[in-house]
Parts: C-alpha cells; sequence; structure tokens
C-alpha cells in the first residue's frame, strides 16, 4: 500500500537560529524550568507572537522590560525577610500590585492613539484661550490707570456653610462689584473710558466662556470614547467568566453524577 502523500504546505520545516550564550542560558533555564526542550520553548513562544503586528509586539517587549522594573521597586520597598529574595511578580502580593499597576499605567498609556491635547479643534480653543487672557491682562492693565482693580475670572467660588452636608460652594460674581466701583469714578472722561473698557472685559469673558466650552465638549468626547472601551470589555469579561463559571457547575453536577452512579453499582 503506498504511503500517503503529505501536503507541502503542511510539512514542518526546521529554521535555524543564532543565540548567544547569555541568551541561551536564559532559554535552557526556561525550558528546563517548563519541562520541554530548547526548540519546544521556542516554537511555543514564537507562536503566541505570530498574531501580533509590530506595534503590538513593540508594548509586549516593552511591558517584559518594565515587570524587571515594578519588581525591583516592590524588592526595594518591601524586602523579603523569610523568604527568597527574589520572587517573580507572580509569586509576590507586593510585586504583583507593582506589575498590575505598570500595566495600567505603562508602557499601554504611552501608546495610547488618540490624546485630547493632540486633537486639532482642542489645540485651537486653547490658542484662542491664551490669546484672550492676553488681551483680558490689557484691558485690566488700562483700567488699572483709571484706579479701578479687576480680575482676570469673572467669577470664583466661595464656600457658605449651612448646607445639608455641610459647607457648599457658590459662585460670586466679581463684574458686578467691579462696575458699581466704575460708576463711583468722579470724572466723566475717566468713568466712560473705564465703562468701555470693563465692557470690552465682559465681552472677552463670554468669548472665553464660548472656548471653554468647546474644549469641554471635547474632552467629553475622548472620555466617552475610552469610557465605552472599557465598558464593553468588562461586559465581555464578565459574560466569559460567567460562562465559565456555569461550565464549572455542570462539569462538577457531572462528578457528582458520575461518583453517585459508581456508589449504586457497588452495591
Amino acid at each position: 500500500m503506498a504511503r500517503r502523500t503529505i501536503d507541502p504546505e503542511g510539512k514542518r520545516k526546521q529554521i535555524g537560529v543564532r543565540f548567544g550564550p547569555q541568551d541561551r542560558a536564559v532559554l535552557d533555564a526556561l525550558a528546563t524550568a517548563e519541562g520541554v526542550s530548547v526548540g519546544k520553548l521556542i516554537e511555543k513562544r514564537t507562536l503566541a507572537l505570530l498574531t501580533a503586528d509590530q506595534k503590538t509586539f513593540d508594548l509586549l517587549a516593552a511591558i517584559c522590560a518594565r515587570i524587571g522594573e515594578a519588581e525591583d521597586v516592590a524588592r526595594t520597598a518591601h524586602p523579603a525577610k523569610d523568604r527568597p529574595d527574589k520572587l517573580s511578580w507572580h509569586q509576590d502580593l507586593y510585586a504583583w500590585a507593582a506589575v498590575a499597576e505598570m500595566l495600567a499605567r505603562g508602557p499601554i498609556e504611552d501608546r495610547r492613539p488618540e490624546s485630547v491635547v493632540t486633537d486639532e479643534g482642542y489645540r485651537h480653543a486653547e490658542s484662542v484661550k491664551m490669546e484672550i487672557a492676553a488681551k483680558k491682562r490689557e484691558v485690566l492693565d488700562d483700567l488699572s490707570r483709571h484706579g479701578i482693580s479687576a480680575s482676570l475670572t469673572p467669577s470664583r467660588e466661595m464656600a457658605k456653610k449651612g448646607g445639608l452636608f455641610g459647607s457648599i460652594l457658590q459662585r460670586y460674581d466679581r463684574r458686578g462689584p467691579e462696575r458699581a466701583m466704575i460708576d463711583a469714578i468722579p470724572d466723566d472722561d475717566s468713568r466712560g473710558a473705564a465703562i468701555a473698557l470693563h465692557d470690552e472685559l465682559k465681552r472677552l469673558d463670554e468669548a472665553e466662556a464660548d472656548e471653554d466650552t468647546e474644549t469641554s465638549e471635547t474632552v467629553k468626547i475622548f472620555r466617552d470614547m475610552e469610557s465605552e472601551g472599557r465598558r464593553l470589555f468588562r461586559e465581555h469579561d464578565q459574560k466569559q467568566r460567567i460562562t465559565a463559571i456555569m461550565e464549572g457547575i455542570a462539569k462538577l453536577r457531572e462528578t457528582l453524577a458520575r461518583a453517585k452512579r459508581q456508589r449504586e453499582g457497588k452495591r
């Protein structure tokens, strides 16, 4: 009987890879720890990374480098006394927590694809706000020549006692008292010039508020996008956990039922 022809595309081929003495020593230690050959270890880890594009691979490499840093931070702050000096992150709660924090705020944060500070609309609005602030300072300088000390911001928050849960914050409008001081200027020309400057200041306040609205809306868009992505994964992860629990319960029931049948069969 003739041997079945093996599909050439399905035939396994060997690829030669060279490693230096230090890297080979690491590979030998890892292979021994996992109970496999060095070749199997390299194959297993390579296959796990084949689906990763270059950006993902770079992220994984950065995470691996930062894991050691996070472990060192935990060891330095909480040196082991009655246990081995070099516990890995999966063996020590301090190190695990440090690595968990690194994963949340480390390389993944550095690779954020979109940020509100790089958004063109946001940057334009912030630039306009800086220009408005500069113009307002010029108006404030002109008002000071008429003896009026005005504020850069139109209002401020003040604590008011007596709220249901303690002190509450209230907005205090600064422009009203400023206008009262201007109206009290005895010289007509000076008073008229100060009124015009104060009106310009209020116009700049409104323009600044419009830009504040623009930046706030942009920030909300980015925040909502990030929150939605996190929510979707949390729901997906929760469904997977529930599915795993239900599968575990079903297997436990099967095991109990099988054990019961075995006991009944021995009677």
